[in-house]
């Protein structure tokens, strides 16, 4: 069975972003481009200064359903990124289950939870959809 709904997980609300962070995930991920982490090299890569990883931001957005479900819930990420990240942004991710998916035997829900991510500018940095299942 199928149902829209207007279910919403709990916001999710990480930073200020702080460059700490951005090394401990380049260290975690390998990716160690320069322009995550060094201003002189975002500057004269056009930018006024480093920002996030998108794969951070990304993750981020993840944990509203996470948070919500456990990690193991998550089946497919798509998301589109929007805005660059900045040191000392605080990102504020925000869910809503678009789509409700009952298995057969009514034990087994897969949601497809819309999710944005926003810098404390307003401006949307993320938006895009999980799809996450649960035994409920």
């Amino acid at each position: 069975m199928i149902a829209i709904v207007e279910e919403r997980p709990p916001r999710v609300v990480k930073g200020p972003l702080e460059l700490e962070q951005l090394r401990l995930y380049a260290e975690a991920s390998g990716d160690f481009n320069d322009v995550h982490l060094n201003m002189e090299s975002a500057r004269r890569a056009g930018v006024e200064n480093v920002f996030a990883h998108g794969m951070l931001t990304m993750s981020f957005a993840a944990q509203v359903a996470t948070q919500w479900l456990g990690p193991a819930s998550v089946r497919r990420i798509a998301v589109r990124f929007l805005a660059p990240v900045r040191l000392g942004d605080t990102i504020v991710c925000d869910g809503r289950v678009v789509r409700e998916t009952v298995s057969s035997d009514g034990r087994g829900r897969q949601r497809d939870i819309e999710v944005t991510a926003s810098n404390g500018r307003g401006e949307l940095v993320l938006s895009g959809v999980i799809a996450a299942a649960s035994d409920e």
